[in-house]
C-alpha cells in the first residue's frame, strides 16, 4: 500500500473493541465480553473484531436517556464520553469532525 492509499486515523470508520469500550467506560476484557454477548456492535474480519462508529452511535442514541431522538455523531460522543478521559474524547471528536467534513 503506498502513501496515497493509507487511511489516516481521521478517516477511520471503525474503532477497536478496546477503543469503543473505553469510550463507554468498559475495561478491555469487559469490552470483549460485551462484544461476545452481542451488546457491542462488531464486525468480524477473520479473527479481527472492529466496532463501526456509526453503529455505536446508533446504539447510544437508542439506549440513551432521550430515546427516540436522533443524535448527531458529535452529540453521541459527547454523551458517552462525559465522565471519561478528556484526551480520548477530544481525539475521537476531532477524527469524527474531520471525517464528516469530507
Amino acid at each position: 500500500m503506498n502513501e496515497k492509499e493509507k487511511v489516516t486515523d481521521q478517516e477511520r470508520l471503525t474503532l477497536t473493541v478496546p477503543e469503543a469500550g473505553r469510550l463507554i467506560g468498559l475495561a478491555r476484557s469487559a469490552s470483549y465480553s460485551a462484544a461476545a454477548r452481542g451488546e457491542l456492535p462488531v464486525l468480524r474480519f477473520g479473527r479481527r473484531l472492529v466496532v463501526p462508529i456509526a453503529a455505536l452511535m446508533r446504539l447510544l442514541a437508542r439506549d440513551g436517556p432521550s430515546s427516540g431522538s436522533e443524535l448527531t455523531t458529535e452529540q453521541g460522543l459527547q454523551r458517552c464520553c462525559v465522565d471519561h478521559d478528556r484526551e480520548v474524547e477530544t481525539e475521537v471528536m476531532r477524527r469524527i469532525r474531520h471525517r464528516d467534513e469530507k
